[in-house]
């Protein structure tokens, strides 16, 4: 990130995060010392602050929206959201991310617009690990391998794929559980894998910096997070060309077309969980087929140049006047997105 910010001759600047005057008031002077037009939000705390800052001053304010839990959640934010940003542009990463949070009598624009997740096949930093990575992990020469990549909290449902390995490990599938990350319920989530017959196949790796390697060794990835707002790590492992299992729940349902590029079950269900990687394990062939068409569609939907340009347009067609005004100024071409130099990508 510092490194493209360099190549664009950007200087990143910290306004901190200690209350909301101070951030606020930091903002604003850096409003007015960059001339500032827009100021983009990702957080309620940060868009407070954007319009705490922007208060008689010549610059608009964007609230992108990237979660269903968590982002306006709570007795009152809802409501402040909703008061505050009548007249505010609005970005979502998923249909079911604006479904959550855009208020009741919103008049601003507000659009949906799909991260850009970068393709690093063929990159040599990222090289699949090969069959050699297996024993080092705790793996056996052959078997299913299943992988999650999830912080370890509640909506993550981390219990729903574990009972799900007890219920594979029933009925004599020959399966192994690669978890990747950590979390506050890390330990009650060791003791429900201590507690059924799938004991030894579950791998608690904690925060690993390999992710996309590791997916060389993958089968099939599973998620069963509940209400998830986009899915990187389900993007990445379709792009990797990974057979996917995903709970039928929040933008998953967006992300996967059940029985062409992966495969849906109820949310949940341990047991219709088991099912579908069963149904995977038992044809390789459709497996493989879907990885194939998973990460086809994921080239054309996720593109990051085409997530540059969305974006770009959207706060072109936002902010009309500070656009012909920087045009005037800086002679900007037709398109924003083209002032990024050859090479960055984000």
């Amino acid at each position: 990130m510092e490194e493209a910010f360099g190549i664009l001759q950007i200087e990143p600047r910290c306004i901190g995060d200690k209350g909301y005057r101070s951030p606020a008031q930091r903002l604003g002077w850096l409003i007015e010392e960059r001339g500032i037009d827009v100021v983009v939000a990702t957080t309620f705390k940060a868009y407070l602050c954007a319009k705490w800052a922007t208060r008689g001053r010549n610059a608009g304010v964007v609230f992108w929206m990237h979660a269903i839990r968590g982002t306006i959640q709570g007795p009152l934010r809802p409501t402040i959201t909703k008061f505050l940003s009548k007249d505010d542009p609005m970005m979502f990463v998923s249909r079911a991310v604006r479904a959550a949070h855009l208020p009741a009598g919103h008049r601003a624009p507000a659009e949906v617009i799909y991260n850009g997740v970068e393709d690093v096949a063929g990159d040599p930093q990222h090289r699949p690990y090969g069959q050699e990575m297996r024993q080092s992990l705790g793996l056996p020469p052959r078997g299913l391998v299943l992988a999650y990549i999830a912080e370890f909290i509640p909506w993550k449902d981390h219990s729903t794929l574990i009972k799900s390995m007890h219920e594979l490990a029933r009925r004599n599938v020959d399966a192994h559980l690669l978890l990747i990350g950590e979390g506050r319920d890390m330990d009650s989530m060791r003791l429900l894998a201590a507690a059924g017959p799938a004991d030894s196949r579950i791998h608690f790796l904690g925060t690993r910096s390999d992710v996309r390697q590791l997916l060389g060794l993958v089968d099939v990835y599973v998620h069963p997070g509940r209400q998830e707002g986009f899915g990187l790590a389900v993007v990445e492992a379709m792009l990797a060309k990974r057979m996917v299992v995903a709970a039928r729940e929040g933008a998953m349902v967006e992300l996967i077309e059940s029985g062409k590029t992966g495969l849906l079950f109820n949310a949940g269900n341990a047991n219709d969980l088991a099912d579908a990687v069963v149904q995977m394990a038992a044809d390789p062939l459709l497996a493989r087929e879907m990885g194939n068409a998973a990460r086809t569609a994921c080239l054309e939907r996720f593109d990051i140049d085409h997530f540059a340009d969305a974006v770009s347009r959207f706060l072109e067609e936002c902010f009309p006047s500070a656009v012909r005004r920087r045009r005037g100024e800086m002679q900007l071409p037709e398109r924003l997105a083209e002032i990024r130099p050859a090479g960055v990508q984000g």
